[in-house]
């Protein structure tokens, strides 16, 4: 989120380098399901624009020894219309899909269940409600902010002071989620996020509005079957 120290703000990018990459075939790169019937309406298509079939008779029509004319613009149209139908047949055996309103996740209850978790931080963070984040959190929260050093390690109580401190030093947050893809572990779901925030921050020369904008990994994890956040808040 980057209400804490910013040295997550420096490191960030290079974790999401250097850590898992979604494994998982991206839900808008699921391959197209063709069906056997295609290539027979395709093999038909020298009939649909007037072409002869036949290679030696099409031979003789472009050269102009057979007296059979070249395909006519009526003929164009009904091609086009050829590949409509095709287009549609491809439609109907699965190559379109749903997706969650304003995202490009696939809608699936599981997908659904993630997204609305996230929201109700998103929500949490732009409200500045620290007891809200932290009933989000899990009791075994852990986040090394991207550095080998152990001095800017952040686990549950230190999330605590960090959030208590957050409702006196920001003023006002807007904050805005573009998903870049889920990833499902055996015991984890990452979601990756580009996200953009406005905070307005109290300082010594009076309050000022801050914007970041950077790429993020939120860690969940499901305990009693509810998500946590156990790193990345």
């Amino acid at each position: 989120m980057g209400l804490l120290p910013s040295a997550r703000s420096k490191t960030h990018s290079r974790r999401l380098a250097c850590g898992a990459r979604p494994s998982a075939t991206p839900s808008h790169t699921r391959p197209c399901s063709i069906p056997s019937s295609i290539p027979a309406a395709l093999a038909a298509f020298p009939r649909f624009v007037g072409a002869p079939s036949d290679p030696a008779a099409l031979h003789r029509a472009r050269s102009g020894v057979s007296g059979r004319a070249l395909p006519r613009r009526s003929d164009v149209g009904q091609l086009a219309r050829a590949f409509a139908c095709l287009a549609a047949l491809c439609w109907s055996y699965g190559c379109a899909r749903e997706v969650i309103p304003n995202t490009h996740v696939e809608d699936t209850t599981r997908n659904r269940k993630v997204l609305e978790f996230v929201e109700n931080y998103r929500l949490a963070v732009e409200a500045r409600d620290a007891a809200s984040l932290l009933a989000l959190t899990s009791r075994n929260y852990f986040d090394d902010m991207g550095t080998p050093r152990g001095d800017d390690d952040v686990d549950y109580d230190t999330l605590r002071d960090g959030l208590e401190r957050m409702k006196h030093e920001v003023l006002a947050a807007r904050y805005q989620i573009s998903y870049r893809g889920l990833t499902y572990l055996p015991d984890r779901v990452l979601v990756d996020v580009l996200y953009t925030g406005w905070f307005r921050v109290s300082t010594p020369d009076g309050p000022h509005w801050e914007r970041r904008l950077e790429p993020h990994r939120l860690v969940l994890a499901s305990e009693q079957g509810q998500y946590k956040l156990v790193s990345g808040m």
